[in-house]
């Protein structure tokens, strides 16, 4: 099943021609008041442009984790010639496991969304939390030191069903939305405090 959802990843979600349409993530780089010598985890990187970004201003030393090997090798080759402390590597961060409080910063950019949260029934309150969701959440505060900061950029949906043309294009996507409110008490509920969830549709 990983290797049928990367083919999706690199042949559906992240072809060749369609990776260029980057996002701008300066901004939400900015939030996370980083400092030389501090460690991100990035689990969706992209094509690396905000984790360059982080780097070349921040001196920060960032570790890349995808599941797209299309997204991960332009990475790499973006990578190629810059003195950057920026590792890129094909993984699942449904499965990687690091060393206890590891991560100054847990960032993560519209990638989430594409665990599936519907094969384990774990929580009366939310019941959309799964095995693999709980598990990256909780590891994010396991792999974090005291003090550490995550940062979600995620799409979400309005309350209630979807229309049904959008409906078509979630399941075509293989994406698993939640209302803002939602994705907030989710990460609460794995342990997370000062926890801030906002609706930024006005800017996409």
């Amino acid at each position: 099943k990983d290797k049928d959802f990367q083919r999706f990843l690199d042949n559906v979600q992240y072809k060749c021609n369609g990776i260029f349409l980057s996002e701008t993530t300066k901004e939400f780089v900015e939030k996370l008041e980083l400092k030389p010598g501090k460690k991100v985890l990035d689990v969706g990187c992209g094509i690396g442009g905000g984790d360059f970004y982080m780097d070349e201003n921040f001196d920060t030393e960032v570790l890349d984790i995808y599941l797209s090997v299309n997204m991960v090798s332009f990475a790499i080759e973006r990578a190629i010639g810059r003195k950057c402390l920026v590792e890129f590597e094909v993984a699942d961060c449904t499965k990687k496991t690091y060393t206890y409080e590891t991560f100054d910063v847990f960032y993560s950019h519209d990638t989430i969304l594409h665990i599936q949260f519907v094969k384990f029934v774990l929580h009366v309150k939310f019941p959309f939390l799964t095995v693999q969701m709980l598990r990256i959440l909780n590891c994010q505060i396991y792999w974090l030191k005291p003090g550490g900061k995550v940062l979600i950029s995620d799409y979400c949906k309005s309350l209630g069903p979807p229309l049904a043309e959008f409906a078509e294009y979630i399941k075509q996507r293989g994406f698993d939305l939640h209302d803002v409110e939602a994705y907030g008490l989710m990460l609460k509920d794995a342990g997370f405090v000062a926890v801030i969830a906002e609706d930024r549709t006005d800017q996409v």
